[in-house]
């Protein structure tokens, strides 16, 4: 068991991690987004909200770095005229994830933003105004919905998304991913 520890040990500080703000022009930012998920995360800029910070991957040799995961907050900060982000940094003495973040090989495709995550984080903006009503000057009945509505648009999305499949527009780069039989 002593060695399992130290070997995990060993492992976790190869990926050592650390905030500090990034100068924007240093990060790779992925292509892959989705329009609304920027709008969204400016939207939340402007009206004054902290976000969370960039996942970004340290390049093992420069000062470059690939984000992998905030793709969309990059974009809006970015498009915002801001010069530096917040960033938890991941060290990477070999340079596969920096590879596979830098390629975009992480990266969702945008429609999976679109149709899920967008859909999915409103229900959990909502769900928390429901149950925290100090965070909202609304009724609560008002909030229950609001939140009700963020569930059906979801199902509506989801629909959507499935409708697309089926038809093989948006879906069909999984087609040659998922196995037969």
């Amino acid at each position: 068991m002593q060695n399992l520890s130290e070997a995990l040990e060993t492992i976790s500080t190869l990926f050592e991690q650390s905030v500090d703000n990034v100068v924007i022009g240093k990060l790779h930012i992925s292509s892959k987004v989705s329009r609304k998920g920027v709008d969204m995360y400016k939207d939340k800029l402007k009206s004054g909200v902290t976000l969370d910070p960039v996942r970004v991957v340290k390049h093992p040799k420069e000062e470059r770095y690939a984000v992998l995961d905030g793709n969309h907050k990059a974009h809006a900060h970015k498009e915002m005229g801001f010069l530096e982000i917040k960033c938890v940094i991941y060290r990477d003495p070999f340079g596969f994830l920096y590879f596979l973040t830098e390629q975009g090989m992480l990266q969702p495709p945008a429609f999976i933003t679109d149709y899920f995550r967008i859909p999915l984080k409103r229900i959990g903006d909502n769900l928390r105004n429901l149950l925290m009503p100090e965070t909202s000057n609304t009724s609560k009945y008002h909030r229950y919905l609001v939140f009700v509505c963020s569930i059906y648009d979801f199902l509506i999305s989801f629909r959507t998304a499935w409708l697309d499949y089926c038809s093989n527009t948006s879906f069909s780069c999984f087609i040659n991913i998922i196995p037969e039989g």
